[in-house]
């Protein structure tokens, strides 16, 4: 399911152009969401480092016999927790927002996770 959302939120933002009206004034842009919908994906990243750091010092503690998939599992977490976390306060609910600037991040932390994590968990 959380493969969909990136795509239907491609669909939906490349239909929103076809009947969206244009004409409103300059003034409106200021309070337009899509001027800051950056940082939700910002502001998820950073909700996932608290998690990141608490992970990557627990892994230390133990002995994982898989480094690659702890950090995938690592980055998996801190991206979802993440962003699941500065969900929970954001006014944005649309399929296109939620669709990229809140999958986007998990993807992301996987992918440094896989990279990172393996090198700091070694001992």
């Amino acid at each position: 399911m959380l493969a969909l959302a990136p795509i239907s939120a491609f669909i939906t933002v490349l239909s929103w152009g076809l009947n969206h009206d244009h004409a409103h004034h300059a003034a409106s842009v200021m309070n337009d969401p899509a001027t800051w919908y950056w940082q939700c994906g910002l502001y998820g990243s950073l909700a996932g480092v608290i998690v990141a750091l608490a992970a990557v010092l627990y892994l230390r503690r133990g002995a994982p016999v898989s480094l690659e998939r702890a950090g995938w599992l690592t980055g998996l977490a801190a991206g979802s927790l993440g962003a699941l976390a500065y969900n929970i306060t954001c006014p944005l609910d649309t399929v296109a927002h939620v669709g990229f600037w809140h999958t986007v991040p998990v993807l992301v932390w996987a992918v440094i996770g896989r990279l990172a994590v393996p090198r700091l968990i070694r001992w």
